[in-house]
Order: structure tokens, then sequence, then C-alpha cells
């Protein structure tokens, strides 16, 4: 099996979502980043709590989306699209 993750999704981006950053936050502070690959996914494995997801491309970010895990073995997939 692939590695554990509870949040997920799909990075769409300019020229491709390669070399995007996604970034996952609590209380305004990172709690994990993501370099996003070729296959745009990012994955993040953390415990229940409210999250925000932050992504960006260079200078180009998008809207930040706010989740909440509640179970451990929730799985949240949010796509992300950056302009």
């Amino acid at each position: 099996p692939g590695i554990p993750y509870n949040i997920w999704g799909v990075v769409t981006a300019p020229g491709g979502a390669i070399g995007s950053i996604v970034r996952l936050k609590q209380g305004g502070f990172d709690v994990r980043v993501f370099n996003v690959g070729a296959d745009g996914k990012y994955l993040f494995f953390v415990v229940p709590g409210t999250y925000t997801i932050s992504a960006s491309k260079g200078a180009s970010m998008a809207a930040d989306i706010i989740v909440t895990l509640t179970q451990p073995n929730e799985v949240i997939r949010r796509d992300v699209t950056i302009p």
C-alpha cells in the first residue's frame, strides 16, 4: 500500500502543477509542506483537527481552503486550482 494520508487532493496550475507548494496550516503556522510533483497530487497525514490548505506556484496563490478532520481514519479530498 501507499503511504498513509487523510487529507489529499490534486493541484491544477498554469503550465502544470509541478513546482507548486501546498501548505497545511493550523493556527496560522505550517504543520506540513508538500512540493507537488508531475502527478499534481499532495498528501498529508495528520491528527484530527481544523486545518487551512494554502497552495502557490511562483507568485500565484489559490484561495485558502478550510478542512476539519474529525476521525484519524477519515479521508478528505480537496482539489486546488491556482490561477
